[in-house]
């Protein structure tokens, strides 16, 4: 057993343990959805389940029902409707999760000799009863609660209020389109993030924010739009469609970092140093977005806002996040003599 790979050794001690182990996946970026899962529970001739938005307490749910379901004191069939959710203290139903879901989490389900397993989601409604399809649910359990049931499983798309990022607060009257989250190569997540655009003059539009999620399209972009996904609400977004194809990159690249601070003092120097940067980008062109906890760039010259930066990564203020999309192919090891260069 000392022979396998840490998380083959954790599965198979859950297993002996307790019949099965439940993962617990958190996100590298802010709006990414958690979730967490079962390994195990289709040894016993049990549906595995999925909880997709909530971490810890789905984590939690899915133990008291995996343990109920072998203990025979819960059904676990598609379309069920859960009263307390076996003492959760919530109800929950059980859906169905198509087999691209199953395909696209990255789910431990292949290391158990199992000819077929079905995989069903763990359904929470918000505080007020609602499920996340009702329009009229909680927005922050309708974002993250992907339904694996459907082709387009989050009804809301992934946005940033105005007054959330200091670089882009006048630009939202402006357009905005839809873009999907794409993890690792040619790999949807469910998702789409909704940027801000503008109109170019050959009446093309161009991306003025740089994405949180959908770091494959940089700010700068020119792009060729189709129309919304059936099944995302737009209706109050001013969206003007979905991005179909990057028609000009403008030789932009997206680079992320999140910012590990707390006190005062460090949070405005890594808040003056991307001020900095905007103020006074590298030769070419540089363009910033801000959320909670991160910094987004996108630019024409990597390495020179990296050098740039240098300061607060190796101070331990900021470390550079991979992109979502790529494995920077496109920009460039971080060995890059220019990325190492101590700038103040």
């Amino acid at each position: 057993m000392e022979s396998l790979p840490p998380m083959l050794h954790w599965l198979t001690h859950q297993l002996e343990r307790h019949r099965f182990g439940v993962p617990v996946i958190l996100p590298t970026r802010e709006q990414q959805p958690p979730f967490a899962y079962s390994v195990g529970l289709s040894l016993h001739g049990l549906p595995e389940l999925i909880v997709v938005g909530l971490a810890e307490p789905g984590g939690a749910l899915i133990q008291r029902l995996g343990r109920a379901a072998l203990d025979g004191a819960v059904d676990l069939r598609a379309g069920a409707v859960l009263a307390a959710a076996a003492g959760f203290g919530s109800p929950c139903r059980l859906d169905p999760v198509r087999a691209e879901w199953v395909d696209r989490y990255p789910l431990m389900l292949q290391s158990l000799a199992v000819d077929h397993v079905e995989v069903l989601q763990v359904v929470v409604p918000d505080l007020g009863g609602r499920w996340p399809e009702d329009p009229l649910s909680d927005p922050g359990m309708a974002l993250l609660q992907g339904l694996l049931a459907r082709p387009q499983p989050f009804r809301l798309p992934v946005r940033r209020a105005a007054e959330a990022d200091r670089y882009h607060r006048r630009t939202a009257a402006g357009p905005s389109v839809l873009i999907p989250v794409i993890e690792g190569a040619d790999r949807w997540n469910g998702q789409h993030e909704l940027v801000h655009a503008r109109h170019a003059a050959d009446g093309g539009l161009e991306l003025t924010q740089p994405p949180c999620l959908a770091d494959w399209v940089p700010a700068g972009a020119r792009v060729a739009l189709g129309p919304p996904p059936e099944g995302v609400d737009v209706s109050s977004a001013g969206c003007a469609g979905a991005v179909a194809q990057v028609v000009d990159d403008a030789g932009m690249h997206s680079l992320a970092f999140q910012h590990r601070v707390s006190r005062h003092r460090d949070r405005s120097r890594v808040e003056a140093a991307f001020d900095q940067l905007a103020a006074r980008p590298p030769p070419g062109r540089a363009v910033l977005s801000t959320t909670t906890s991160s910094w987004h760039v996108c630019t024409t010259d990597p390495h020179a806002v990296r050098a740039r930066l240098r300061p607060l990564i190796r101070d331990g203020l900021l470390v550079e996040q991979p992109l979502l999309s790529s494995v920077e192919d496109l920009i460039g090891p971080c060995n890059h003599p220019r990325c190492h260069e101590h700038r103040r």
